[in-house]
């Protein structure tokens, strides 16, 4: 399924279906990932969230939500890329379902106009109390990855191996940046956020008439998102990054490269051969690393498309380190000399299909998917999506594992394990 777009200031795509009982709309507002502006994008979204001059607190908002219907309204942020995205959320259902005739189309997004166009704000600054209550919020989440060792060993992996790239920024930024933030300078996060960001707005449902001009009209003319400098570039030898921390199960994670991005001919393969190295139940890392020799805990990989990197996430014994990275290395090695057998390749492309299928069973993923494409600079319809994955030989398997390269091996070890001899 392919949205109806309507290029204006801002592009407005409509997914017209009756898939749904209700109507979503979504705003999805990117600007350049940077250590510079993370932390003030982030708590920018969770402040918008928290009030409006006309909703001035969490009691005003649910009492208009449950007006609209019990409707729903979320606001988060992420990477995508090396793209900070902050995401404002509408669902409400659909008014041919209500016993009685209402715009409510218009009227949740008059509600969300007001909660992005209106914050709770005077004299160019955010509400004080809000801001800081806010604050530390998120400062607790920050400090919660520290806390949460395998979040915390991916975030490692990915400032190691991308240290030169915006990538390497966490969606969240640092504490340090956060607690420097306060209610005027926020503010001028604020600002930059309508003037800058480059936006897109989905109307996912069975709706005839999609005027978001109360959202849309408001923002001043758009231009050109510049492009952001990626400096990846291939060490010339693999790096190896060891940390120790009190506790019992080792954290050891593998950056990989490969030139196949999702704009790339070779995408749905490439999507085919994650799935057979980590990305599934029946795939080599679960099989051999877990299950036949035991050596880890859990083993898996997960492919980002916008970057072309290639994760492997494993929970093992220190004592193993040496084994686990030799026998990972010999699965990707395996991928990469021998054809799998199609009985493996039809059973990844049916699993890799039904992940599609079950994406779209909602409307934020048919928004997602096609917001994903667009920003990676090619749209795949759907069912264009799923032939493409359909028609995956084992040649292509072949290749794409062939472009997967060894970039940086992080371990995270227990501290009393210090004293032992160690070959990392």
């Amino acid at each position: 399924m392919q949205p109806v777009t309507t290029n204006t200031n801002i592009p407005v795509h409509l997914f017209q279906t009756k898939q749904f009982k209700t109507t979503a709309v979504i705003m999805q507002c990117r600007a350049p990932l940077s250590e510079h502006t993370a932390a003030g994008r982030a708590l920018l979204a969770r402040v918008l969230k928290k009030g409006s001059l006309r909703y001035p607190s969490q009691s005003h908002i649910k009492e208009k939500l449950d007006d609209l219907y019990g409707a729903t309204f979320s606001v988060d942020v992420g990477k995508r890329g090396n793209y900070h995205v902050m995401s404002f959320r509408m669902e409400f259902v659909n008014e041919q379902y209500l016993p009685a005739q209402e715009d409510l189309f218009a009227e949740a997004t008059a509600f969300l106009a007001e909660m992005v166009h209106a914050p709770l704000a005077e004299n160019r600054a955010f509400n004080p109390k809000i801001v800081e209550e806010e604050k530390r919020t998120l400062l607790q989440k920050i400090n919660t990855i520290y806390d949460e060792k395998d979040r915390y060993a991916n975030m490692r992996l990915v400032q190691e191996m991308c240290s030169a790239e915006a990538y390497s920024v966490h969606p969240l930024g640092d504490a340090h940046r956060m607690e420097a933030l306060d209610e005027q300078k926020l503010y001028d996060v604020y600002e930059q956020f309508l003037v800058e960001d480059a936006i897109d707005v989905y109307v996912v449902g069975d709706v005839e008439s999609y005027d978001v001009e109360a959202v849309t009209g408001q923002f001043p003319e758009r231009s050109s998102l510049p492009p952001v400098e990626d400096g990846a570039e291939r060490p010339p030898r693999v790096r190896y990054v060891e940390e120790s921390d009190d506790i019992h199960q080792g954290k050891l994670q593998l950056g990989y490269r490969t030139t196949v991005t999702q704009d790339d001919p070779q995408f749905a393969a490439m999507q085919v051969t994650n799935g057979l190295f980590g990305g599934f139940p029946h795939s080599k890392l679960f099989q051999e690393v877990r299950e036949k020799r035991s050596l880890a805990y859990y083993a898996a990989s997960r492919y980002e498309s916008q970057k072309g990197l290639v994760m492997v996430m494993t929970g093992i014994e220190k004592e193993q380190y040496e084994q686990v990275k030799a026998v990972i290395g010999e699965q990707l090695q395996a991928l990469q000399q021998e054809p799998v057998s199609e009985e493996l390749l039809a059973q990844t492309k049916g699993m890799l299909i039904n992940q599609i299928r079950e994406t779209t069973d909602a409307p934020g993923g048919l928004a997602a998917l096609h917001f994903q494409g667009k920003m990676a600079g090619r749209v795949r319809p759907i069912e264009t999506w799923i032939e493409e994955i359909e028609q995956v030989s084992a040649d292509d398997v072949l290749a794409c594992a062939n472009s997967i390269v060894l970039d940086t091996v992080f371990f995270l070890h227990g501290k009393e394990d210090e004293d032992a001899e160690t070959t990392v």
